[in-house]
């Protein structure tokens, strides 16, 4: 057949082709149905029903390819439905499942086959796939039973008429409907669709694909109270499922109004994915049970009525922004399977049967079936967002949760009970860690041990200065006399307005010994905001230096070279209580005032303790100090190595902010231990710094990034991630960080020793293990709460129910436990941020933005992702005001009143400031505005890469304003990111897969993968294989690399240079005749990817009659016989010996590798032996 240039594509396949070439993983978007027939059957018969149902589908003669970065149809062939044989026996369920996985090629085709399974004489199993981009999902079954008309027809001889065309599926337009739509378009207004699932891997953009199943029976007595409620109610029983699902997705997500799919009868009885209805109730109002059922009976109605329009087209509809299949607007759905009795095809006795295919169209499909009288539920998931354990842990709640529902069917859907016993026994382990251990000694006493073994040794150097240990007690018992001969009460405040110095920690400690509170306070502050925290501390002496004095006539003023003069007299000083308060340190308040936060000797004690034990500080270290006094982690800095025998070296403020300053810093003091925020090793790595194979270094106070993470690892000695609010003193949960790629969320541990963490809900229930909930903390860390604010210390210091006479402390922070036991933070439950390591209030800064005569409302937004978040103001000003007078105005306003971290990056003015209604500022229509540009400009785009992407952008988007920023965010899509991938492999010779472009969606980021695939060299030809190591040699190892762990496993294989290792892609041109062309190759694939190199190997064998070995790494061992050679088998998870477990099962070989083995050359030795 001569091919014809064009034909016209539907938006539904131009979303197909699209999301294929995301996906990167094949059989995605291959749907399959199969039954099972008895009875004499004619194969041959088969091929000429196939073939004459094939006509009727112009789609499957189509060629489906790129088009100068557009997806693009033409005539290809005459449409066909190949037909095969194979020889199977009752496991033939394995061989079906890597077969509907198989891929297909888009353009050469087909786009269809049809398998028949010979079991037995009279017994085969028929397998009917069809690629998406030419029939629908939900076409695919009618297909195969046109094909068992058709072989009905012929086998009884009659005439089959004319071959009348169908579509591959149905896609109404808007306007045959508009009505319906309309609807619908209000009906869904703001609802959520995408679930935030509790999983330790955390979503990218791409959402669908490979997946997997967990099934779950539900007992007897259950299903029993679900009737019975039902009839009382009136409602089919399988709605108390429904409802007891979106009620289980509610305390899971947090997000209570998720959109379900369900079909659109009231008896939910299973129908095509694209006829699904978007059922929305919302959760937020916490109804009782009872109500939540009957409003899932009785509030669909209307939707039921309104059925006009596909899923597909609705999801276009409300989501124009977005072309990928992945974003359809359900992506949960519940079902009742429907009974499949036994009926006929083709005029034989037949049977629906299931092939076992690990893929989903949904992130989660959840189906009830009845057999035999026992309810099970099919819970089918995308493995891309969730896993296995995950959805077996979903499974088992939803039976708590329906037994709890059941009993009290009353009761508020946000109390029903949710967790396990499995799961209380997992928070029993992961909450408190060595919570019973006794009280440490106090600072003084750990000190003290050192004063008395070590007297002579170094305690504190800064610059050129230096104090031993006998010198920094004297000093101390200097400042503690001087402070009691003035006979303040105990715990008065005691101001520290000091600049770094020798002198500094022994102060402190004078402080802390005279039984008084410290406050420390930043020289470099604005004078009003140190005035404001002496009044509210209310400090009645502030320690200076030289000429910090302050004009603050109301404070006394004392010099700390009088202080540290030994008193003439000795003063009697009374015991310190552990709960004593140590010190203040004031953090960025809500409501524009900065807070105190009271933290006790206790808790100081506790911390340096903990930290000395867990990171093992010993004796002679030396920790070099970086952070200003008035941050808490400094007294963490200043006091760790004096309570273990080292050296504390205080750095200067100059070392401390500029980077070549630091790194020699480091190189002068060579210290074994520093502490420092993310920002500040992110600055000594931009200054050149190479690391030092022996330092151990601490991070926190803001997110981590996993790039940065993974530097530190690799250059230091050790790296330890710390995470804590003021609140729970210094820090509450650590964990070093083991070398090499780190997860997206940096884990943050277990808590330290005599301390515990709680995530709980709302009401402060505790939520299931991988939930995300509210951080609470309890232990000898917490604070006595806000000095002079006894309203919120209450709200955020509540007793802890399960110890009583304790309290924990609602940080606000949101996090979850991971399967292993570890902690990840997932965000604040307020507006609170942190800004390069500082914890702020943006109601703070509007409060001083607001305070300026000509502003009428201010609000703030922070923009930008990890490293790049800045602050930016919004003002809304008052009539007649000049804006260009202003902006300079309001930003030295700021400047004078909060600190530098504090103050906006930019001002927008906007009129009217944006307002709910109910007066209060819409931040979220705020956050929707594009942020105004810094005062100095970050958009002067100096680096040649990143200015072609900003250029291909302004053609792909036909905006010639843009100046860098987000793809997606300036109107980007996947079809516009083809044109782009279109753009860079015509104008710059690189080929990028489509991937890229979701995964660096920022100009900044796309400029770096330009340079590294620039730096990789030429892509390979299609259909080729992509050598990684020389490819001379005869015999290689060549892996089947469909996704993204095949690749890896290739770059892992190719470590070990015994032989060439290569890459083939399966889905591009003719892998077989690739291969062909080697003589002695061995096929190595992950166990995703195991059907695509089986396949293969069978195709060589018959095309080609070559006979390949597969080698098939990780995952689960192929289920199937081997049929046209050997397959070799190897878990890396295993903690068995690989040689000894060999077994051979037919030709099958099985081997165990434990986690430690040198994967590479192990491999290597495997591909030998099947060889």
């Amino acid at each position: 057949m001569a091919e014809s240039l064009t034909y016209p594509i539907r938006p539904r396949q131009s979303a197909v082709w699209l999301a294929e070439q995301l996906a990167e993983v094949t059989g995605v978007w291959n749907s399959s149905r199969s039954v099972r027939v008895t009875g004499r059957f004619d194969t041959e018969l088969l091929d000429e029903a196939a073939q004459h149902v094939a006509a009727r589908y112009e789609e499957l003669g189509l060629g489906f390819h790129d088009a100068d970065g557009r997806p693009a149809a033409r005539r290809k062939r005459r449409p066909v439905i190949p037909v095969r044989v194979v020889e199977a026996d009752d496991d033939w369920t394995g061989q079906s499942a890597y077969d509907a996985c198989a891929p297909f090629d888009l353009d050469s085709g087909p786009l269809a086959r049809l398998t028949a399974y010979r079991l037995g004489p009279e017994d085969h199993v028929l397998v009917l796939t069809v690629h998406a981009v030419a029939i629908e999902s939900s076409a695919v079954q009618s297909v195969l039973a046109d094909v068992g008309h058709t072989y009905k027809a012929l086998s009884e001889g009659r005439d089959l008429g004319l071959v009348l065309p169908r579509r591959g599926g149905t896609e109404p337009e808007a306007k045959d409907g508009a009505d319906v739509l309309q609807y619908w378009l209000q009906r869904l207004s703001s609802a959520t669709s995408v679930a935030t699932w509790p999983c330790d891997q955390p979503a990218g953009g791409w959402r669908v694909g490979t997946g997997d199943a967990v099934r779950s029976a539900l007992p007897r007595e259950l299903v029993s109270g679900a009737e019975s409620l039902a009839d009382e109610l009136d409602v089919p029983w399988p709605t108390i499922l429904l409802a007891g699902l979106r009620v289980l997705l509610y305390r899971h997500t947090r997000q209570a109004d998720l959109l379900i799919g369900i079909p659109p009868g009231a008896e939910l009885t299973a129908c095509s994915p694209d006829t699904l209805l978007p059922a929305r109730l919302d959760l937020a109002g916490d109804p009782a049970f009872r109500d939540a059922v009957m409003a899932e009976a009785t509030g669909h109605s209307a939707d039921r009525s309104r059925t006009g329009l596909s899923l597909s087209l609705l999801s276009r509809a409300l989501r124009p922004e977005s072309d990928l299949l992945s974003n359809s607007l359900v992506q949960v759905t519940f079902s009742v399977a429907a009974s499949s009795p036994e009926g006929t095809w083709g005029g034989l006795a037949a049977e629906t049967v299931e092939v076992p295919v690990r893929r989903s169209e949904f992130e989660l499909d959840v189906q009830l079936s009845v057999v035999d009288g026992i309810a099970q539920l099919s819970w089918r998931f995308s493995d891309s967002v969730l896993d296995v354990a995950t959805v077996e842990a979903l499974a088992a709640r939803f039976t708590v949760l329906l037994v709890d529902a059941l009993r009290d069917a009353t009761q508020p859907v946000s109390t029903i009970e949710l967790l396990t016993a499995a799961d209380r026994r997992h928070l029993a382990e992961v909450e408190g860690w060595n919570v019973a251990l006794r009280r440490p000694k106090s600072l003084g006493e750990q000190i003290g041990v050192w004063v008395g073994s070590t007297p002579d040794a170094v305690a504190v150097r800064h610059d050129d200065s230096q104090q031993t240990y006998a010198e920094l007690a004297a000093v101390s018992d200097a400042v503690a006399g001087n402070l009691a001969g003035l006979q303040l009460p105990p715990e008065t405040p005691i101001g520290l307005l000091l600049p770094r110095a020798v002198e500094l920690p022994a102060v402190i400690w004078g402080v802390l010994k005279a039984g008084h509170i410290c406050v420390p306070l930043d020289p470099e502050h604005p004078v009003d905001r140190v005035r404001y925290v002496l009044s509210d501390a209310g400090v009645a002496l502030v320690v200076t230096a030289g000429e910090g004095r302050l004009d603050l006539p109301e404070v006394k003023h004392l010099d700390v070279s009088e202080l540290v003069v030994p008193p003439a007299e000795r003063a009697v000083r009374p015991p310190v209580h552990p709960d004593a308060l140590a010190y203040l340190l004031y953090t960025s308040g809500s409501t524009g005032r900065p807070k105190g936060v009271g933290v006790t000797h206790g808790g100081l004690a506790n911390n340096l303790w903990a930290t000395r034990e867990l990171m093992r500080v010993g004796h002679g270290q030396r920790l070099l100090a970086v952070t200003t006094i008035s941050f808490d982690i400094a007294m963490l800095e200043l006091f760790l190595a004096l309570v273990s025998g080292g050296e504390t070296v205080i750095a200067s403020r100059a070392e401390a902010r500029d980077g070549q300053a630091l790194i020699a810093a480091f190189d002068r003091w060579q210290p074994d231990i520093v502490q420092a925020t993310p920002l500040t090793w992110q600055m000594l790595f931009l200054c050149g710094w190479s690391g030092a194979p022996e330092l151990t270094v601490s991070c926190g106070g803001d997110v981590v990034p996993p790039m940065l993470a993974a530097r530190l690892t690799a250059c230091t000695k050790s790296f330890w991630h710390t995470y804590g609010p003021t609140e729970t003193t210094m820090y509450t949960a650590c964990q070093p960080i083991q070398p090499g790629n780190q997860p997206g969320i940096l884990p943050l541990g277990r808590p330290l020793p005599r301390t515990w963490l709680r995530i709980l809900d709302a009401d402060l229930r505790p939520v299931p293990p991988g939930v995300v909930g509210e951080l609470c903390i309890g232990g000898a860390g917490v604070a006595r709460g806000y000095v002079g604010r006894p309203a919120l210390t209450a709200r955020q210091f509540v007793p802890d129910l399960d110890v009583p006479g304790t309290r924990i402390y609602r940080s606000g922070d949101l996090a979850r436990w991971r399967s292993d036991g570890r902690l990840e933070l997932h965000g604040r439950n307020d507006r609170q941020v942190k800004i390069r390591g500082h914890r702020i209030e943006p109601g703070e800064i509007e409060a001083v933005l607001a305070s300026h005569a000509d502003v009428e409302l201010a609000a703030v937004d922070v923009t930008g992702q990890a490293d790049a978040r800045r602050i930016v103001a919004y003002l809304q000003l008052r009539h007649g005001t000049r804006p260009a007078r202003l902006r300079q105005e309001i930003r030295t306003l700021a400047a004078d009143r909060l600190p530098a971290v504090m103050v906006p990056s930019a001002f927008g003015i906007v009129d009217p400031m944006p307002v709910q209604v109910n007066g209060k500022i819409d931040r979220a229509a705020l956050s929707r505005l594009r942020p105004p540009q810094p005062d100095i400009s970050e958009s002067d785009l100096t680096d040649p890469d990143e200015a072609w992407v900003v250029g291909a952008w302004a053609r792909v988007l036909e905006n010639d304003q843009i100046g860098g920023g987000d793809f997606f965010a300036l109107g980007g899509n996947l079809a516009r990111a083809a044109l782009v991938r279109h753009l860079a492999r015509c104008e710059l010779g690189l080929d990028l897969r489509l991937r890229t472009f979701l995964d660096a969606s920022t100009s900044t980021a796309l400029a770096q993968r330009l340079r590294q695939a620039r730096a990789a060299g030429p892509a390979a030809p299609t259909g080729s294989i992509r050598w990684l190591t020389d490819a001379s040699a005869e015999s290689a190892l060549v892996v089947v690399a469909s996704d993204e762990p095949g690749r890896d496993l290739a770059e892992r294989l190719a470590g070990d240079a015994q032989r060439p290792v290569g890459m083939l892609d399966p889905a591009v041109d003719d892998p077989v005749a690739v291969l062909a062309s080697r003589s002695a190759d061995v096929l190595v694939a992950t166990g995703d990817g195991a059907g695509a190199a089986l396949a293969l190997r069978d195709e060589l064998a018959q095309r080609a009659g070559l006979t390949l070995p597969v080698l098939v790494v990780g995952g689960p061992a192929p289920a199937i016989p081997p049929r046209t050679g050997p397959i070799a088998y190897a878990a890396l998870d295993e903690p068995v010996e690989w040689l000894e477990q060999w077994r051979t099962a037919g030709q099958v070989m099985v081997a165990r590798l434990p986690a430690h083995v040198d994967v590479p050359r192990r491999l290597a030795a495997l591909a030998a032996a099947v060889e």
